[in-house]
C-alpha cells in the first residue's frame, strides 16, 4: 500500500517568492505585490545568476512567470472566477534546500 501526502496551495495563498542560490543557500525572498527583479548576483557568495538565466532561458522567462501569476490574482479578485486554480506539491520537505 502506498500513501501519497499533498499540499495543495491556490495563488491567494502565495506569501512570496523565494530565490535560494544553489551555491551558499542564500535566499531572497519578494512579496508578489512587490515590483520583482531577480538580483544579478547572489547577495551571500556574489555567484552570478542573472546571466546564466538569460543565456539559458532568455531574459523574459522569469518576469513572465511573476506577471502570470500577478494577472492571476487580479483576475481572481475582481472577477471572481467560477473556478479555482491550485498547485499541488508532492515529496514536501519540511526543512532544508532542495538542489
Amino acid at each position: 500500500m502506498t500513501s501519497e501526502h499533498l499540499l495543495v496551495v491556490e495563488p491567494s495563498d502565495i506569501r512570496s517568492l523565494r530565490i535560494v542560490c544553489r551555491t551558499c543557500h542564500a535566499a531572497v525572498s519578494f512579496r508578489l505585490d512587490e515590483t520583482l527583479s531577480l538580483p544579478a548576483e547572489c547577495p551571500g557568495c556574489r555567484s552570478m545568476w542573472w546571466d546564466q538565466v538569460v543565456h539559458t532561458t532568455g531574459p523574459t522567462a522569469f518576469n513572465e512567470l511573476i506577471r502570470g501569476l500577478k494577472n492571476w490574482l487580479r483576475t481572481e479578485r475582481e472577477l471572481k472566477t467560477v473556478f479555482q486554480v491550485q498547485f499541488e506539491f508532492s515529496d514536501v520537505r519540511l526543512t532544508g534546500p532542495r538542489d
